[in-house]
This record gives structure tokens, sequence and C-alpha cells, in this order.
């Protein structure tokens, strides 16, 4: 936009000086615009790198926790069918497929029709106590190493 009127020569010092200055002042706040939308894009660099990380890890987390609630129950289902739980060795899988090794169930029910993954697509470990009354349900965590602090771990107390 031209500050001058049409057909006005650009000849006397105030009128380059005006013309000057509206220039200036057209590129200080087109400076100040890409300032303001490079420091509104590192904000939302930063949003999308530090903040999804922790929430998709809780998000995880919850829904490993509430896996094992469900295998627990699972697991109940199976002592009352079957009169105990099963062993160490029997594994998961004793809710999927009838156990052959022994003690063998006299009765049976399939629990699951596969084994579900914990969410980073890892087995969920099981082991049966020794006086065979408490299990304890184990998910990797997000690192997928068992034995790490990061594991999430369920125990049935009875």
């Amino acid at each position: 936009m031209n500050p001058l009127p049409p057909g006005t020569a650009d000849t006397d010092n105030s009128a380059q000086q005006t013309r000057f200055l509206w220039v200036h002042r057209q590129k200080a706040r087109l400076l100040l615009k890409l300032g303001l939308l490079v420091v509104l894009g590192d904000l939302v660099v930063a949003w999308w790198l530090i903040l999804p990380a922790p929430t998709c890890c809780i998000s995880r987390t919850s829904g490993a926790t509430a896996k094992m609630h469900e295998f627990s129950a699972k697991l109940e289902a199976y002592r009352l069918i079957s009169g105990r739980y099963p062993t160490t060795s029997q594994g998961l899988d004793a809710l999927v497929t009838c156990p052959t090794d022994v003690p063998t169930p006299t009765r049976w029910r399939s629990q699951f029709k596969a084994l579900p993954l914990d969410p980073w697509l890892q087995p969920y470990r099981y082991h049966l106590s020794r006086d065979e009354k408490s299990f304890v349900l184990t998910s990797s965590g997000p690192d997928t190493i068992i034995g790490s602090p990061d594991d999430i771990t369920y125990s049935s107390l009875h």
C-alpha cells in the first residue's frame, strides 16, 4: 500500500522519508510475525516431543494393569472349575488349552481363545507361589525386559 496519493511525485524529502518509514514498519511487522511463528512452531514441536510420551506410557501401563486384572479373574474362574491354579510350568497357556502335564485338571474350560499380549507386544509372565494359593503376573513394561525397574506386576494374595 502506497501512502502517497496517485500522481504525486516522490521528489520531496518528506515524501521519501514517509515512504522509508512505511517500508521500515512493514519489514518490522513481517519480522515480528515471523518471530512469533517460529516461537509458536518451537512450542508445538516441544509439546509434541515431550508431552505425548508420558501420556502414552501411562495409558499403556493402565492397559497392562487392566489386562492383568482380567487375567486374575480368568485364573480365579480356572481355579473354581479345576480346583486349583495352573502350575508355573503350565502357565497362562492353561487358560487357552487344557494342560496335559501333571497335575492335569479333571474339569477344564477355555478362558481365552488366544492369549493376549501386553501393550508392548510381549507375553505376560505367570508364576504360582510355592503354597499354590497365590500367583504373580508380570508385564515387561516399556523397555520389554523382564526384571527391570519398569516392569508392571500384579500379585494375588489369598
